[in-house]
């Protein structure tokens, strides 16, 4: 599985609601694959200079939390090992992980658990490299 479709599989739904895709020269056979996804979705592809990271900054902020996160913490045995542990972490970002920008919820709104609702327990996520804590009876 290439590159291309590893990251096209997990930000599909990142893709799905944007016009503009901002892509740096490819190799060919790489720019040919990415050109022709991209247009079946609809998007506009946006080029920007060889070895210019200041020109997309959302990127280099997303790859530079990723890395940080999640990869810097586990030793990738294979590419399907990858894949899970990247779809794990994408699963906390948008569904457990707390964001400054969004009043500290998660883009997937969570209810308030009032503490009335029992204990806090702790619930491993990316393997057990993050947590989710919730109130259980």
């Amino acid at each position: 599985m290439s590159v291309c479709k590893i990251l096209f599989i997990l930000f599909r739904g990142f893709f799905v609601s944007r016009s503009n895709l901002i892509l740096e020269n490819l190799a060919l056979h790489q720019q040919l694959t990415v050109q022709q996804r991209v247009k079946n979705m609809g998007i506009r592809e946006v080029f920007i200079a060889p070895k210019s990271p200041w020109q997309n900054p959302y990127r280099e902020r997303v790859i530079g939390s990723i890395r940080r996160e999640c990869l810097d913490h586990f030793i990738i045995l294979s590419e399907n090992h990858l894949c899970r542990i990247l779809k794990d972490y994408m699963d906390n970002y948008n569904n457990c992980r707390t964001h400054l920008s969004l009043k500290k919820n998660s883009p997937e709104s969570r209810d308030v658990q009032e503490p009335e609702k029992g204990k806090v327990v702790s619930i491993p996520k990316v393997g057990g490299l993050h947590h989710l804590y919730k109130r259980v009876a």
